[in-house]
């Protein structure tokens, strides 16, 4: 039983967690099986001892005592218990949501036929969502169970209003505004894994809101502009207007999707800098600096290093060294332990790096080794450039080489892989060029300007110049 369902999540729960779970596993109303009780009492003082004494020999005598072996006896009661420990996890997460038990209690009082009851929680539920901030799928689909249950009342003859045009609208609402929400995510995923995905009826959807005014809801109108911001990075006006309504309707998410939205935002502009246009470095500085004031970046309290190093670049990139630097110092306590010393080292080194101050950017780069693949991807090519730009062509060369060998043994880099990889390309092209023929140099910037994916596309233009 040692890597049982029930062991496997009496694991997980925190002390508080247990705490719980052992009354509602000894509470009559949910357990009436003392065999199950102490099937339960004995596992989980085992686990929080960190004993390893969870044979089913040995749980079977502990809880049978001079009983002959009948492990299918014990499977039964294990059984039981795991279908208890599951309906505590049900229980939990319904507990936490208060408004959705008021929904399930509108049901109760109707299928009770007391009507007065109904009434007075469906008026009360309706003053509880207006005033809540939030304006994001959960509103709209608490509204949309509201009204079925309304209509379901209607229905059975106590009231003579249907609300149909309510219900139908609720309903059009809170599923055009989870279509568009799992929209986003398919395609933020298709452009990392290079996976199709049908998308069933978001044509149709797309079209609806187009030409309807469902685009006034702040559910539907942020991820419509996320939906086409993610589709089409050429269109910038849908970006501009993504952003406009974040700022705008930022008080009416919770943090998580508040924190996916932002990421968007922050993505179209990494593209559209991938793509050699430096005037999104401002863009996306705005949007950081938007993000940071009200806290979406943050998880539990912690920022992840791969933000905290877009937030570094895009600071530094518009030459604000000043915040740049208060921001490396003051906010790498926010990275997870396990990552902060590499997360600072390698933000202070690209900070020093452009400074021109190579001689303390050059150490903190080559002493380290980031466990993250895009991390090491901008590490690797600013050492690069830090290589070039003290004419250290044999260290270069060798640095280009492992370069290429490391991307190509990387199987998941999404469009990185493309940009880095010209990156290296375009670098041996920097290192061989006549600086002196000036035909040469002309037909290899416009190589470089032309290319579609290709990191660091203004420092190798500068460089040619150069």
């Amino acid at each position: 039983m040692a890597e049982s369902k029930v062991v496997q999540i009496i694991k997980k729960l925190d002390q508080k967690e247990v705490k719980l779970l052992d009354k509602f596993v000894k509470s009559p109303f949910f357990n009436q099986h003392t065999d199950v009780i102490r099937l339960f009492d004995y596992l989980q003082k085992t686990i929080s001892e960190g004993g390893s004494a969870l044979s089913n020999e040995q749980i079977f005598k502990v809880i049978f005592k001079d009983e002959k072996l009948d492990l299918q006896k014990l499977h039964y009661i294990n059984s039981y218990l795991l279908k208890l420990i599951e309906s505590f996890l049900a229980w939990q997460q319904w507990e936490e949501d208060n408004i959705e038990q008021q929904i399930f209690l509108l049901r109760a009082y109707r299928l009770h036929k007391l009507d007065d009851q109904f009434r007075r929680l469906y008026k009360k539920l309706e003053e509880t969502l207006e005033k809540l901030p939030l304006r994001n799928n959960q509103y709209h689909n608490l509204r949309y169970k509201m009204q079925i249950e309304q209509l379901k009342f209607a229905r059975e003859g106590r009231t003579g209003d249907l609300q149909l045009q309510e219900l139908s609208d609720a309903q059009d609402i809170a599923y055009i505004a989870e279509k568009l929400y799992n929209a986003c995510t398919l395609l933020s995923h298709q452009a990392v894994f290079k996976k199709e995905y049908d998308p069933g009826l978001l044509p149709n959807v797309l079209e609806h809101i187009e030409n309807s005014g469902r685009i006034e809801e702040p559910a539907i109108a942020l991820y419509y502009y996320a939906y086409l911001s993610l589709s089409n990075i050429e269109k910038v006006e849908n970006f501009h207007q993504l952003k406009k309504l974040l700022q705008l309707h930022r008080d009416r998410f919770d943090a998580s999707e508040l924190r996916g939205l932002y990421l968007v935002a922050t993505n179209f502009c990494i593209r559209r800098i991938n793509r050699g246009e430096g005037s999104f470095f401002k863009e996306i500085f705005e949007i950081y600096k938007s993000g940071l004031d009200a806290r979406v970046f943050l998880e539990n309290g912690m920022l992840s290093r791969w933000t905290f190093n877009n937030i570094v670049v895009a600071a530094v990139k518009l030459k604000d060294f000043g915040w740049a630097e208060k921001f490396i110092n003051e906010q790498i306590d926010k990275i997870n332990p396990e990552h902060r010393e590499g997360t600072h080292s390698f933000n202070l080194a690209y900070f020093y790096f452009e400074k021109g101050d190579y001689d303390k950017a050059m150490p903190l780069l080559t002493q380290m080794e980031h466990d993250d693949v895009l991390h090491n991807l901008f590490a690797k090519a600013t050492l690069a450039k830090m290589y070039y730009k003290l004419a250290e062509f044999d260290s270069l060369d060798n640095l280009l080489q492992s370069f290429k060998i490391y991307i190509r043994r990387k199987k998941i880099l999404g469009y990185h892989k493309d940009n880095y990889l010209n990156f290296i390309r375009y670098m041996q092209k920097l290192t061989q060029v006549n600086i002196f023929d000036k035909s040469a140099k002309a037909a290899l910037s416009e190589q470089i300007q032309n290319e579609k994916m290709l990191a660091e596309r203004e420092w190798l233009l500068e460089s040619l110049k150069g």
